[in-house]
């Protein structure tokens, strides 16, 4: 396990997904793998990811997924960051980002939400 999540916030539960409650029909990394079968577990509302496979294979067993750009939308659109300078750090990072016209988007609907 990483170092960074050994030491983390009390509200942080960090537990070993039972994989066997599903069969993926597509190649999944074990950590999407891991988290769908957490969502199936716990009975969760939805799936946080990003990954194309997971998402397709959520999509199958009729769970909703949310991306991590949604939430930084609404994150924005609730004064919790500031979506430019985040996504300017984002672009620091390995993490692909959407393609650039969504991005593009993104920032003019915040934009428009800051100035009106």
């Amino acid at each position: 396990m990483t170092e960074w999540i050994l030491v983390h916030p009390d509200w942080i539960e960090v537990r070993k997904a039972d994989t066997s409650l599903f069969a993926p029909q597509r190649y999944l990394d074990d950590g999407e793998r891991e988290a769908i079968s957490l969502v199936i577990e716990l009975k969760a509302d939805a799936l946080l990811s990003d990954d194309g496979a997971a998402i397709k294979e959520a999509r199958r067993l009729n769970i909703p997924v949310v991306r991590l750009f949604t939430i930084l939308e609404s994150a924005a659109e609730l004064n919790l960051l500031d979506l430019s300078t985040t996504i300017d750090k984002i672009r620091n990072t390995t993490f692909r980002l959407p393609p650039i016209e969504i991005i593009d988007a993104m920032l003019e609907r915040d934009r428009k939400r800051r100035e009106g």
